[in-house]
């Protein structure tokens, strides 16, 4: 359904932002998390996601609150997943 896109999520190492990576994950798309910190619990949910659903997984850290980061941040992601 979702197979050749590529979904960006924020908070995406808990709660509800961990929910829809996995969800969207399942649907076939490639996923770019966004973390305050590429921590241990981001690098498991990602090593889960790419184990289970067998798509392209990458965590980003990035501080939401700072445009420049983000810019940055985008350009990487358009670079990595194309």
């Amino acid at each position: 359904m979702l197979n050749g896109k590529t979904a960006l999520i924020t908070g995406g190492a808990r709660g509800i932002g961990a929910a829809i990576c996995r969800k969207l994950a399942s649907l076939g798309a490639d996923i770019a998390m966004i973390a305050l910190t590429a921590d241990e619990q981001a690098n498991n949910q990602i090593a889960a996601i790419t184990a289970e659903y067998h798509v392209k997984a990458k965590i980003y850290a990035c501080d939401v609150s700072d445009a420049a980061q983000c810019k940055d941040t985008v350009k990487q992601v358009i670079e990595d997943f194309g």
